[in-house]
């Protein structure tokens, strides 16, 4: 079984989806750490720091 995986960097109209996954992995992980303030992102926030 083979299957295509592509991998591109984020741009801001990911932001919403990156904070999603970023939810998802810190709940699903204790070896992957994130921000203590991920819960006070906004979509917002989280595309200007994709954009910085």
């Amino acid at each position: 079984m083979s299957e295509e995986i592509n991998f591109r960097l984020a741009d801001p109209a990911d932001a919403q989806k990156v904070l999603v996954l970023l939810k998802r992995l810190q709940s699903e992980t204790d070896t992957f750490l994130v921000d203590s303030n991920l819960d006070e992102l906004t979509p917002e926030m989280e595309a200007k720091q994709i954009v910085d």
